[in-house]
């Protein structure tokens, strides 16, 4: 695909001065959350808590918040090393049209207005971290979700008590609907915190990006004005 921006720069960097290499820390804070997320889940595994919460919630819900927790902590990272690496390689001169066209789309850049640049570069960096945050979300509403089916089949259990003989018989299944209430809330909650973590992280790597790459887009208008 042919672009004004072929093996070009995307902005002229002759005025960028050269900076420490300080781009991948939120990466690399990524990498650490990722591998404390694997402490946790391995202590987890190895104490019962994975038994116990299969029993509590069942297979579907498992698969659901186990669905987001890896989704949150891979989409994260790889935003994150892309953005780092986009970052840097402006830094160091050697941002061209392909990591251009990968970001934003190099056709949204034709014959646009400075300010239009802006826009454009804050919209697409912000509108790629969002899908952590509805992920976040997600497992926020999922675990509420389940809170409310199972307050429903203990309410459901105890309108059946009609006497006592028949209310000590539907204990065990409202001590079951209570801790699948429970459980969902719980294990959504912990999904939720490493994922609006990992968003938080990916967010900052593209403030930054966006602040570099609009920082630029003004130099190089001040530069065709002289």
């Amino acid at each position: 695909m042919t672009t004004d921006f072929v093996r070009e720069p995307l902005v002229k960097l002759g005025s960028v001065r050269k900076t420490p290499d300080y781009d991948y820390l939120q990466f690399f804070y990524g990498i650490l959350l990722v591998l404390a997320m694997t402490a946790v889940l391995g202590w987890a595994w190895g104490d019962g808590y994975f038994q116990m919460a299969y029993e509590s919630i069942g297979m579907p819900f498992m698969l659901i918040f186990g669905g987001i927790m890896f989704f949150g902590m891979g989409y994260g990272l790889v935003q994150m090393w892309q953005y780092a690496s986009a970052l840097n390689r402006v830094k160091n001169h050697e941002l061209d049209s392909e990591e251009v066209e990968s970001l934003f789309g190099t056709a949204q850049f034709k014959g646009v207005h400075v300010a239009e640049l802006e826009q454009i570069i804050r919209d697409t960096l912000w509108r790629k971290t969002d899908s952590l945050d509805y992920a976040a979300r997600l497992a926020f509403q999922f675990g509420f979700f389940g809170t409310l089916i199972g307050l429903v089949m203990v309410f459901h259990a105890a309108q059946e008590i009609k006497t006592a003989e028949t209310a000590l018989g539907k204990i065990p299944e409202m001590a079951a609907a209570f801790k699948f209430a429970f459980g969902t809330s719980v294990v959504g909650f912990m999904v939720q915190l490493p994922v609006r973590q990992m968003f938080r992280l990916a967010r900052n790597a593209a403030m930054t990006l966006e602040s570099k790459m609009i920082r630029l887009l003004h130099e190089q208008t001040k530069e065709n004005q002289v």
